[in-house]
């Protein structure tokens, strides 16, 4: 399978679709990053091209089609953790979009590790003086494990702290639920990242919504997804997609 047919991504279960709306009510005349990597397993260093996208950019239409079909040879896109809610050309504290890259392939316990992990948000200050009551969150599946992202902003000393904590639901002696490689790097580099695109054939699949109802069913198919009609692929794509989907059938619990 040749990476261009893969280039359409948004399917009504992006990660786009979930935190960008969120991201353009709590900080209209926000700022944030993006990058281009090319995946290099079990390396130390963490090599990215870093671009800054004003809200009003990203919330263009076809913003994710041009970006992804914009990358090079090998190339993959990620969307950073940092919100600059600054206006008006004057910059404030950047603020973290509480994400994580688990390690596990079973949706119950991604499940599980989420709904901890929501009470740890819950209570910490907003960039507009309120407080998150029941953040809002959402699982992804990546093609071997689950990406995690929860509608809520937090200060650099609380995203470490939400860091931490996640990473005490690593059970001492077994296999990682949240993968520690990956916080180790975000902890280092000062922001999270996480795949946007499916570009290489390292990864299986554009990161796709897993809703509540779907557990038992891992990948779901993109008619499960909440608001799936509002984004078409185009045929060719969508055809892709749906032998991807048949061909990790060997992950689904």
């Amino acid at each position: 399978m040749n990476s261009p047919a893969r280039s359409t991504e948004l399917s009504g279960c992006h990660p786009y679709e979930f935190v960008v709306p969120f991201i353009a009510r709590a900080a209209p005349g926000g700022v944030v990053s993006v990058s281009t990597y090319e995946y290099r397993p079990q390396s130390v260093r963490d090599v990215r091209v870093v671009r800054q996208v004003s809200m009003a950019e990203l919330i263009e239409p076809g913003w994710l089609e041009r970006s992804v079909g914009q990358l090079g040879p090998k190339r993959e896109l990620s969307f950073h953790s940092t919100v600059d809610v600054g206006a008006n050309g004057i910059r404030k504290p950047v603020f973290h979009l509480p994400m994580l890259d688990l390690a596990t392939s079973d949706a119950d316990v991604a499940h599980q590790v989420g709904r901890r992990l929501a009470a740890v948000i819950a209570g910490e200050p907003q960039p507009d003086g309120s407080s998150v009551r029941d953040p809002n969150w959402r699982l992804f599946f990546s093609g071997r494990s689950f990406h995690l992202y929860y509608l809520a902003l937090l200060s650099t000393e609380s995203w470490i702290r939400f860091l931490a904590r996640a990473l005490l639901e690593n059970p001492p002696g077994n296999p990682d639920i949240v993968d520690s490689r990956w916080v180790g790097h975000r902890m280092l580099a000062g922001y999270g990242a996480l795949r946007w695109s499916w570009r290489t054939s390292h990864y299986r699949t554009a990161p796709t919504s897993v809703i509540p109802s779907q557990w038992a069913r891992v990948p779901p198919s993109r008619s499960d997804c909440p608001d799936s009609d509002t984004f078409a692929m185009d045929e060719e794509a969508s055809n892709v997609a749906d032998v991807a989907v048949a061909r990790q059938g060997q992950y689904a619990r």
